[in-house]
């Protein structure tokens, strides 16, 4: 499936064409991810998660053009991204089919992903430079979120928790460099070390 999307990517130069390979990726996906969840657990995952973001990032690399692809790549990354964060929540939460080390594995490297191909698409606007910490420090927050929601349904996944935590402060302290510049940078980390210590 990933060597067809290649080859139909190759063919394709308008963004509507894109659109629609992006949207079959994301459906088989969703089909993949939901089938998984009944008979296959989570080999379909393995399959699946690292063929849809290299299918992503090669289209990013080879063939993203900021003027006429910018909607598109923030639309489908975000998509991307869900789609692994929630499966990996699920699959850890409900189905307990995902070890420590494997949900963990999944749920970081679909952050730094995601925000990674985010990061690019919004830089490629000059515009827009100025809201890439901001980004960031929502990508924090969302985790933050997501945190108090999955200690809220099932208390003793003190796991995911603490992995959230990691992201949370990993973003949060990677937003002030983005956003700022100068001994700014250095007060603010020194605000934040002084608050963990406490």
């Amino acid at each position: 499936f990933y060597f067809c999307f290649l080859s139909v990517s190759n063919v394709a130069t308008t963004t509507p064409t894109y659109a629609i390979l992006f949207s079959y990726l994301a459906a088989i996906t969703v089909a993949f991810v939901t089938t998984s969840f009944r008979y296959y657990g989570k080999a379909l995952i393995f399959v699946c998660y690292p063929l849809v973001w290299l299918a992503f990032g090669s289209w990013m690399a080879r063939w993203y053009v900021a003027d006429a692809h910018f909607g598109l790549g923030l639309i489908f990354s975000a998509i991307f991204f869900s789609i692994f964060y929630l499966t990996a929540m699920i699959l850890r939460l409900r189905y307990d089919e995902l070890t420590v080390r494997e949900s963990t594995a999944i749920t970081l490297t679909n952050s730094f992903l995601f925000y990674g191909a985010t990061f690019n698409v919004m830089h490629s606007r000059e515009s827009l430079h100025g809201y890439l910490g901001l980004f960031t420090a929502g990508h924090s927050a969302l985790h933050l979120v997501t945190a108090n929601i999955v200690g809220w349904i099932r208390s003793s996944a003190v796991d995911i928790v603490q992995m959230l935590a990691v992201l949370v402060l990993t973003f949060a302290t990677i937003a002030i460099p983005v956003q700022f510049d100068g001994n700014t940078i250095t007060l603010i980390w020194a605000v934040e070390g002084a608050l963990l210590f406490w």
